[in-house]
């Protein structure tokens, strides 16, 4: 062996070494990149927290997504919000022989429950509501009626959305109403917010209820129509 080889053999085993440090180097980078990559795809995909509140009196929780406020709630309401578009959110429930009776709309077919909304639907646009619409929206185990119309039955045009079911014998009714149209982004909102609403315990119908159906419009009409009433005092108030 000549002395020169083992000189080109040490060059040699560093170029090899400088080579393995790269790739690995090269590796590592790579690595960075893609948990770089997922942290903004995370950060993209997941929604915005949250705020969970208890609502003790239905025994129940229900999220409200970023961008709602709580207001502060009148007699007889569970709870109310507003987000920065102006809609007010308003939640009350009822106990009558009626929600008595439904007991718990998930417990009826979907026919049932659409009958009842169409219906429904149909006596608002008699009272000269405008652009109703019914769809059901289910929840398992909750069936929720969801009505969307607008009118000037309180001296300006108002825009509604409202869900209303039974459940536990308690008519359940989450509006949203503002003084524009409210966009797509919000409608989508409500959905699932009225989604989120779960209860610790749907109980079975107690056997001395009546297992039909009834369609109370009066009843729930009357809830529709309070709903108006209360944004329009709502919002007389806040421009004084």
């Amino acid at each position: 062996m000549t002395r020169a080889e083992p000189a080109l053999n040490k060059r040699n085993m560093s170029r090899s070494n400088q080579s393995k440090r790269k790739k690995k180097a090269n590796r590592i980078r790579a690595i960075i990149a893609l948990i770089v990559l997922l942290a903004m795809m995370i950060g993209i995909i997941i929604p915005a927290r949250a705020e969970e509140v208890v609502l003790g009196e239905i025994k129940a929780v229900l999220n409200l997504p970023e961008g709602w406020t709580q207001a502060e709630a009148a007699a007889g309401e569970l709870l109310t919000a507003d987000n920065a578009e102006g809609v007010h959110l308003r939640l009350v429930t009822t106990t009558g022989e009626t929600s008595e009776d439904q007991w718990n709309y998930g417990d009826y077919g979907d026919d049932a429950v659409n009958n009842l909304g169409n219906a429904l639907a149909d006596r608002l646009t008699k009272a000269d509501y405008r652009d109703v619409a019914y769809t059901m929206v289910k929840a398992d185990p909750v069936k929720w009626l969801r009505l969307s119309w607008n009118n000037e039955k309180t001296g300006s045009r108002l825009y509604g959305i409202q869900y209303y079911t039974v459940v536990n014998g308690q008519g359940i009714e989450l509006t949203f109403t503002s003084g524009t149209v409210i966009s797509d982004e919000v409608t989508a909102q409500t959905e699932e917010i009225a989604r989120s609403l779960s209860f610790a315990e749907i109980a079975e119908r107690p056997r001395s209820t009546d297992s039909s159906l009834k369609t109370s419009f009066i009843w729930i009409a009357l809830l529709i129509l309070a709903a108006g009433f209360t944004y329009f005092l709502k919002t007389r108030g806040a421009k004084k």
